[in-house]
């Protein structure tokens, strides 16, 4: 598994108070301090299941990561029966709900 975190403080964060850190290191997880984007560009891993779980101003995924661009960097590194998921907090209708419009607009 590869995670990618921007701020290496949530790393010392997750070792320190999540299960993350209540075994010696875990060798199937490595993890990676740098942009999402960048990794994307620069590895030619494959992936099952690519997890976008990023947020900027606490609840807003930042635009550079659902862009057209980005989603096809993702695409680009799902394996061939892969699947994304995106953590994405806004209601399904009604007031607010633009960003995920605009969003599935962009994906599809």
């Amino acid at each position: 598994m590869d995670v990618v975190e921007l701020d290496p403080a949530v790393t010392r964060l997750a070792r320190a108070w999540l299960a993350y850190g209540l075994r010696a290191e875990w060798p199937a997880i490595r993890v990676t301090h740098e942009d999402a984007r960048v990794f994307l560009r620069c590895n030619e891993g494959r992936y099952d299941v690519v997890l976008v779980d990023v947020f900027d101003h606490l609840l807003t995924v930042p635009w550079t990561m659902v862009t057209v661009e980005a989603l096809t960097a993702i695409r680009e590194r799902l394996a061939p029966a892969g699947f994304v998921i995106v953590n994405v907090l806004t209601p399904l209708d009604g007031s607010g709900v633009g960003f995920l419009q605009r969003f599935l607009a962009t994906a599809q």
